[in-house]
């Protein structure tokens, strides 16, 4: 169903939904949403499956048009919403032919939009995620894009999730299977050091800046990874590896955040100050 127009994509929107789960053993990663809560919450108010496709704006929300009556919901840590030039207070709302909507991102870095039915689009491997880096399936919402959504079928049979505190700049993780290579004085370093969020970070990677640990190049096999976990490359540099990430890494793997830690990670935008703690073997 034609449901709406982008007028103005924002600086990066794309189409996801929870990802290709399961598919990493065959080299293909999950993409999906960054922030889970807040997806997942945007789909509950708009009375979709947790998992329907939607629209996940960062840093600047897209300005759309709708062809006819629906029904939206947008989420994030604190979003400002604003249709037909009106700024609104609840999350989910009525819009009929005509409407616009704007989004104003006032804190963290991104936002949803769910759309009663859920987005339409090709599907791959089960998932309608957009993959940046494979540029699999999916898409990321250009000027003039038209979203369409599958037929309404309002559904009630979720409770909200609990959004974790976004204000929380300590990210927990467990240790990773190269932890012991780091000696005493990095593992001190790692958790006591101020790291800052580079503006080299994407949906691949989050690209920590601040003082490298002194672990050194390390020759070893690939491994697994998945998001949230931290490498350490010869820089000495930690990178907290994101949703669009490879399915293996030479790297050492000296930790993996938290569910909660990484969703909270993902809405701190570049120049955020972190800091790591490693939860006790």
């Amino acid at each position: 169903m034609k449901t709406a127009i982008c007028i103005k994509p924002g600086i990066f929107t794309t189409v996801q939904d929870l990802g290709r789960i399961g598919m990493r053993r065959y080299g293909i990663g999950y993409a999906g949403v960054a922030d889970v809560a807040s997806a997942v919450n945007a789909n509950i108010l708009c009375g979709n499956p947790p998992g329907a496709a939607l629209l996940e704006c960062t840093y600047q929300g897209p300005v759309i048009k709708f062809y006819g009556s629906t029904f939206i919901s947008v989420t994030g840590r604190n979003v400002e919403i604003i249709i037909n030039e009106k700024t609104v207070d609840e999350k989910a709302h009525d819009v009929t032919e005509g409407d616009v909507l704007k989004l104003r991102i006032k804190e963290g870095c991104r936002a949803y939009i769910a759309f009663r039915g859920g987005i339409n689009g090709p599907s791959i491997q089960g998932s309608r995620a957009t993959d940046t880096v494979s540029r699999c399936c999916g898409y990321t919402i250009k000027e003039g894009a038209i979203i369409h959504t599958l037929e309404s079928r309002v559904i009630d049979t979720h409770t909200l999730l609990h959004s974790p505190d976004y204000s929380n700049d300590i990210l927990e993780a467990y240790p990773g299977p190269e932890y012991h290579l780091l000696d005493a004085s990095d593992k001190a370093a790692l958790v006591t050091h101020e790291w800052n969020i580079s503006s080299r970070s994407s949906r691949m990677s989050y690209m920590l800046d601040g003082n490298p640990l002194g672990i050194g190049y390390q020759n070893m096999l690939s491994g697994p990874v998945l998001p949230g976990t931290i490498q350490i490359p010869p820089s000495g540099l930690p990178i907290i590896l994101g949703n669009d990430s490879q399915t293996t890494g030479g790297y050492p793997r000296i930790g993996i955040l938290t569910p909660q830690s990484y969703q909270i990670l993902s809405q701190k935008p570049p120049g955020s100050t972190l800091r790591l703690s490693i939860l006790e073997e």
